[in-house]
């Protein structure tokens, strides 16, 4: 925490305090008037290549300076991209930066992350977040930069959770030009090259993107900001439709004889990296929150499942084969076993 209120970048919302209160950490940061790239591509449809690249490339600069601290940012997507009304490239959301450091950090994200982030993350972050680095960052750039250009995801899964984490962990993305022809060419591979499943066939360095996409932007040394300025101009105007509501897919139940039960702990807090790891199961539990779906699946049938935020309990289920659906705002619970499921406890391995 205190890392991150240390950084000092144009391109990088300013932190202008950070400590402890009652127990909780808290960051202050500044306050920016305009909107995040996902709301303006939702306004005004995908950007122009000239645009797009203009505004990646500031946030390729901020990333350079995020990694020189020694940080990963682990969340880059365009809706932590603001564009402000005077034209300023901001990178938001620091509060999931990982300083390679502490074992706690690999499980910090919350409930409303996870089908949002998801979509942009670095196949290395659904398996094993102890080898993350910078480069899942540059995933995070090339997957953003596909969505900005063509107004689509790299990985277009519509099964839900399981199916996405299996596709984009064992299928390369698509092609940028498959879906939008006109791109150039070396731009094409510039996410390709970013979009590559292996860490290590990425570039090397946020600063080396940030260079390869100079010659596509419209106003490279961004002398008087008047393109980007027209862009969030434009985009204040036009009213932004519903953002879309994620929806979750019957997934079909396997035959218990080919998956053995799991055993699982007691209580576990749900988190990105937890929520990809019972991909096989013969009950669905999805909870919907405002930021995403998450979905909880088990083996086994007539479990009795407790919520809770804080000393609370949000929620209780019997859980039954089949769609257990219920509504969350964003934030951090526990899911607990109630006290008659013997012999069964909640696990993330």
């Amino acid at each position: 925490m205190q890392a991150v209120a240390s950084l000092q970048h144009p391109n990088i919302v300013a932190a202008t305090d950070a400590g402890d209160a009652c127990g909780r950490h808290y960051l202050v940061m500044e306050y920016l008037d305009g909107l995040d790239l996902a709301a303006v591509v939702r306004r005004l449809g995908p950007l122009s290549t000239g645009m797009a690249t203009t505004i990646m490339r500031e946030v390729c600069q901020a990333l350079a300076a995020l990694h020189a601290a020694g940080l990963v940012h682990r969340d880059v997507k365009p809706s932590n991209v603001m564009l402000t009304r005077d034209g300023q490239v901001k990178l938001l959301d620091l509060g999931l930066v990982f300083d390679g450091q502490a074992a706690a950090n690999l499980r910090v994200t919350t409930v409303g992350h996870v089908l949002g982030t998801l979509v942009f993350a670095a196949p290395e972050q659904l398996s094993n977040q102890s080898t993350v680095d910078q480069r899942a960052d540059l995933y995070g750039v090339g997957a953003t930069l596909f969505q900005l250009l063509c107004g689509e995801s790299a990985h277009q899964s519509n099964q839900g959770v399981a199916p996405l984490v299996i596709e984009k962990t064992t299928q390369p993305a698509r092609s940028l030009s498959s879906v939008v022809p006109s791109v150039p060419e070396d731009l094409n591979q510039v996410v390709a090259d970013l979009l590559q499943r292996q860490a290590a066939d990425r570039p090397s360095s946020a600063a080396e993107v940030a260079d390869s996409l100079v010659r596509f932007a419209d106003d490279p040394e961004l002398s008087d900001r008047r393109g980007l300025k027209r862009l969030i101009a434009q985009a204040l105007r036009n009213d932004d439709p519903e953002p879309p509501a994620w929806s979750t897919a019957a997934v079909p139940a396997p035959d218990p004889s080919r998956s053995p039960p799991r055993r699982f702990n007691r209580t576990w807090m749900l988190g990105l990296g937890g929520c990809f790891l019972c991909l096989l199961a013969a009950i669905v539990v999805t909870i919907q929150t405002d930021r995403g779906t998450l979905v909880i699946e088990s083996p086994q049938d007539d479990l009795q499942i407790e919520i809770v935020r804080g000393d609370q309990a949000v929620e209780e289920l019997e859980v039954e084969t089949g769609g257990n659906a219920i509504t969350l705002r964003s934030g951090t619970y526990n899911v607990q076993l109630k006290a008659n499921s013997d012999g069964i406890t909640l696990s993330d391995d």
